[in-house]
């Protein structure tokens, strides 16, 4: 009696754990689509409105979910500089990988050269 309860927890803990796994993963064996987050430092104090516009991000709310902060919550929040801020972007699965859809494009201000959009605008 003692080993069916035995087999019996065993094989519910078996199918809990298995289940969880096959959630948790990004199959990239079909087309598909993901939401995911990038994680991007500001070199500079900024406002989320400044990021969000510098990322091209459409969904305010999801954005600011992201980033653990109340629906409503104004643009005009400061963002002090080394913070770090995710940034939601929408992915494909493309060649057994996820692939984001989009590219940010930066529109290069007088005077501006490529070190500083780098390190200054960008972090990197």
């Amino acid at each position: 009696m003692l080993s069916k309860f035995l087999f019996c927890i065993l094989l519910f803990f078996f199918l809990t754990i298995s289940s969880v796994k096959a959630k948790i993963g990004f199959d990239c064996k079909s087309i598909s689509k993901c939401q995911s987050l990038a994680g991007y430092v500001s070199p500079n104090a900024t406002t989320l409105s400044e990021i969000a516009t510098l990322f091209k991000v459409t969904d305010i709310n999801y954005f600011l979910g992201a980033n653990s902060l109340p629906i409503g919550t104004s643009l005009t929040k400061s963002v002090a500089a080394m913070e770090t801020i995710r940034i939601p972007f929408a992915c494909s699965c493309k060649n057994g990988s996820g692939i984001a859809d989009d590219t940010t494009m930066y529109k290069v201000k007088e005077g501006e050269g490529l070190d500083h959009i780098a390190r200054n605008i960008f972090s990197m």
